[in-house]
């Protein structure tokens, strides 16, 4: 069963442009944005992914969405990432 990711972000202190960017890049990795939930994503993995290489890629992907949008250590990015086997369920 493939495995699922949700991904909670605070980005704290970062211009509008900053978050734009960020959020264009997490888009364009594949990654949902939750509707009416602020910094909430998901995404899923194929079939035979590991949850630490699922981990290990959500780290990857946020890391590079950090330099993406040129947040330095003025702000601060706070991430929690549950990856599991069932979907996430919004309400």
């Amino acid at each position: 069963m493939a495995l699922k990711a949700l991904i909670t972000l605070d980005l704290d202190k970062v211009s509008a442009k900053q978050r734009i960017d960020f959020y264009d890049y997490l888009e364009n990795e594949n990654l949902e944005k939750i509707s009416n939930i602020d910094t909430a994503w998901k995404c899923s993995f194929t079939d035979g992914t590991s949850r630490m290489v699922a981990i290990s890629i959500c780290k990857t992907i946020i890391e590079q969405a950090i330099k993406k949008a040129s947040i330095y250590s003025s702000s601060t990015v706070s991430t929690a990432i549950q990856v599991g086997d069932g979907d996430v369920v919004e309400f």
